[in-house]
């Protein structure tokens, strides 16, 4: 494995625990052939999560790196699954989370981050 991979999956496993703590049970779906790098379905017994499941992309850069023409790609996919899309990314040694279609959209108008 090189190690662009390794540093890739060792994010999303990082990822994947914070969503853990707040409640929800995550599914990783290695090597990004999937519409997502980790499915997040929330735990009907915790009344602060929403409804629906999170479609989560992961791209360990900055934020301002990423793609808009994938954002927009990704936004469609979550909104035919009824889905809240998530994009996870690095400030520095930092996670930034981008979490809904509003966050999402204001990232596309100008990478305003949450």
């Amino acid at each position: 494995m090189n190690k662009r991979y390794i540093a890739g999956k060792n994010f999303e496993y990082k990822v994947k625990e914070h969503y853990e703590k707040e409640g929800y049970y995550v599914v990783r779906t290695a090597g990004s052939k999937g519409i997502a790098d980790l499915v997040a379905i929330p735990n009907r017994e915790n009344d602060f999560l929403p409804e629906l499941a999170l479609l989560i992309q992961c791209k360990k850069m900055s934020y301002k790196k990423v793609s808009k023409r994938e954002i927009r790609k990704f936004l469609e996919t979550a909104s035919k699954y009824k889905a809240i899309p998530v994009l996870a990314t690095k400030e520095g040694k930092r996670t930034v989370f981008f979490e809904g279609e509003d966050a999402l959209n204001d990232f596309l108008l100008g990478g305003k981050k949450k």
